[in-house]
């Protein structure tokens, strides 16, 4: 299952039990922002990352 077929609100409730780590939160929202159509400059704008930052986290959940 790809982390993007949970909700925010499950997410959270996995972060909150320890099963994932804080940064799942981040890239979740990240990869919502990059499957929207959002260009990769403005997501790293919106969560104050570098462009290199969320191209890692995409490529780390969205191999090509």
């Amino acid at each position: 299952m790809k982390i993007t077929e949970y909700t925010r609100d499950q997410i959270k409730q996995l972060v909150q039990d320890g099963i994932c780590p804080v940064q799942t939160l981040r890239d979740y929202e990240v990869l919502c922002q990059l499957q929207n159509g959002e260009k990769i400059t403005n997501v790293a704008m919106d969560n104050n990352l570098c462009r290199d930052q969320v191209r890692r986290i995409r490529n780390k959940y969205m191999p090509r």
